[in-house]
Parts: structure tokens; sequence; C-alpha cells
């Protein structure tokens, strides 16, 4: 065992010597350890600031590393992949050696590093070869309500421009469940992926993975939100418009069961969305910048004054939904053919028909109203469209 393990894994069974104190011990020693010559070499220094308080969890302790090599990427130009290899090794071997001679709470702690915010492929890669094998733990702080899910679910439903796709397939490749439902959200991890392969499909080509792409949105799978723009939940493509991935799959009519279950459940979506209806499951406003705890669906009280609310607007769509359902069932083409051809042009001419607004009785109301170039991009679904 090198020094840098030597002396994290040292005093584990003492109350007073935490994680923290003996890191800093190991970064700050005289003699330079594996991990501190990395730092040094990589032109950066490590401030254990962050690390002082002694309360501060074990978890913890891998996430402040990885942030640290990406908060500090324009000083790694020189750190190869073998040396970020090495460093996270040196880590992930040290917590190991800990586990084995710590209690048992303190051990199911470390059980959780795949859930902490800032790991990457490199450092889940390690502590995996390290003996770390719990890829599927369902979290259960009740102190942070992110961690209760999966790793894989919890990195899905994080910010969806910094999802690391490379470490959500290696969690899938090692066994995470994509179709494990989160009890308070509804959802499943795969949705949650969806929308960051919808997002890296759209804003990041050089890092779309096509191959996740289709074993993630091929799927009937349904999570449990209780929405009117999906019957029996949603599935994986309706996510972000991650539907786009897969419009040049095929027509309408292929015999497949799966495309045919697909293109109703997208054509439901899509007039959903035309109509202006208001969302009942764990929606989000375009690619997500916020945390997970802002994101809870809406209680089943609040889902029955919104209906109440938009009643006449349900019927009307329930009715054009009905309609398209059958148009569709004749259609000899793609389902991006049948919207622009047909669905589009049969929503206009319904809309027609309803009757103009009071603009007094709108005022009166306090409702604004969107401008024509808004609810022209909202009725042909826009790319950042969510349910």
């Amino acid at each position: 065992m090198d020094d840098a393990a030597k002396l994290l894994a040292s005093e584990s069974t003492s109350n007073t010597y935490t994680a923290s104190s003996a890191f800093e011990e190991a970064i700050h020693r005289q003699s330079e350890t594996q991990l501190e010559h990395l730092l040094q070499t990589s032109g950066t220094t490590w401030d254990s600031s962050s690390l002082a308080s002694g309360d501060r969890s074990l978890e913890h302790l891998l996430s402040d590393l990885s942030l640290l090599v990406r908060r500090n990427a324009s000083h790694f130009e020189t750190w190869t992949e073998d040396e970020q290899r090495e460093f996270f090794s040196a880590l992930a071997q040290a917590l190991a050696e800990r586990k084995s001679n710590c209690q048992k709470e303190e051990a199911n702690e470390l059980d959780s590093l795949y859930h902490v915010d800032g790991i990457n492929l490199c450092a889940a890669i390690c502590l995996w070869n390290a003996g770390f094998r719990e890829v599927d733990l369902v979290g259960s702080d009740p102190w942070n309500r992110h961690l209760h899910g999966t790793p894989l679910w919890t990195h899905s439903r994080g910010n969806h421009y910094t999802a690391d796709l490379a470490l959500l397939k290696w969690f899938v490749a090692r066994g995470a469940r994509l179709d494990w439902h989160h009890p308070q959200f509804g959802t499943t991890a795969r949705n949650e992926l969806s929308a960051a392969i919808a997002y890296y499909h759209q804003e990041e080509e050089a890092d779309f993975d096509e191959e996740l792409a289709n074993q993630v949105l091929w799927s009937d799978f349904r999570d449990k939100c209780t929405c009117l723009c999906s019957e029996g939940g949603c599935v994986a493509a309706v996510k972000m418009n991650a539907w786009t991935v897969l419009v040049d799959a095929g027509k309408v009519q292929d015999d497949d069961p799966l495309r045919q279950t697909l293109n109703l459940a997208l054509l439901r979506m899509k007039v959903f969305q035309d109509f202006g209806l208001t969302h009942t499951c764990g929606n989000r406003d375009k690619y997500s910048t916020e945390v997970v705890e802002g994101h809870f669906p809406p209680s089943d009280e609040e889902i029955d004054d919104i209906h109440h609310i938009e009643a006449k607007d349900i019927e009307s769509f329930l009715s054009v939904l009905h309609e398209l359902n059958g148009k569709i069932q004749d259609y000899d083409g793609t389902l991006w053919e049948f919207l622009e051809e047909v669905g589009y042009p049969h929503l206009d001419e319904v809309r027609s028909k309803i009757p103009p607004l009071d603009q007094e009785v709108v005022q009166e109301l306090g409702i604004k109203l969107l401008e024509p170039a808004e609810s022209e991009e909202w009725s042909q679904g826009s790319d950042y469209d969510v349910n």
C-alpha cells in the first residue's frame, strides 16, 4: 500500500480522526506523496479549506477531488489520462482501505460514493477497480434528497448540458437499472437520461452516442407520472423532444408494434403541447440548470385544480387527438411528415374556429397572452418543449 493510502487508512476506527484530516495530512506532508506530486506537476494548488470541517462526511471527499479536476481544467493541460487514472486510483484504494477497517455505518456511507456530485468516468472506474461495486444503490440520505435515487437516476436528473454521457453509459453497462422508478418524482432513470441524450443530439453533436440513444429511447416502458400529455405514463422518447433522434427511422405504417406505440405517444405529446395545456408530470423548462429539489411534480389536489381550470381545452384536446389518431392509421409516411402535412394544418383549422377572446375580460383577469411569434413557436413544438 502506498504512503497516501496508509495515511488515509490509519486510525480509521477512531471517532475523532476523520477522512478530511487524513487527506489534509497526506496533502500537506513535507515529503511528496503520490497525490501531492500529481497536483503540483499539474500546475494547480490544492485548497484544503473545504475539508477543514471536522464533521465533513467521507462521501464528499471524492466529490471535492473530482470537482477540483473540473474547475481547474486549464491547469491540467499536461495531466495525461494515465496521471489522472493514477491519481483517482490512489484515492480509491485509500478509501477501500478505510472501508475494510471502519464501522458498518461508515462503510455503508462509502458505498454511496457513486452518488457524489462531480464524479467523472475515470473516478468511477477507479472506484470499481478498488472494489466499490454498488453502482445501482438507492441513496437514502434524508438531508440530501438528490441522493434518494440510484447513481444513474441522480446523475441523469442533474443539469442536462453537463451530463457525462460516458459515465451514464458506464453505469448502464455495469447493470444500473434504466427503469427504476423514483418514489417521489415518479420518473425513471431512462426518462431522465433521454433528456440529456436529446440535448447532446441537438446541441453537442460531437458527444452524441447513437448506441446509447437507441438503447434508451427504443422502449415503451412508462414512468409513473400522472399527466394528460401521456396515457399511462411517459415513455422516454417524449422527453424534451428526444423523439427527434428517431424521426428518420421509418414510416408510421411500420409493422413493428413498438414503433406504433411510440408514434401514438409522440403524436399525443405534440397535440398536448399545441393546446398549451399544463403538464402535471415532473416537467422542466428547457434544459434545466436548477437543482433536483426544484422539480417536484404537483400534488393530486393541484392536478385536480389544473384539470378543472383547463376543462374546456382538455375536452377539445381529446377530441382532436381522437381525430388525428384515426387519420394516422391510413397515412403512408413518417411521423414528421404526418405532423407537417396533416397534424399542424388540422390544428390550425381547429384554432381558427375558436371564438376570439374578449380583450377587456382578458385584461381584467390579468392574463398575459403570447405574442404571435411565441404562439407559433409553441404550436410547432420548439426544440426545447419538454414534459
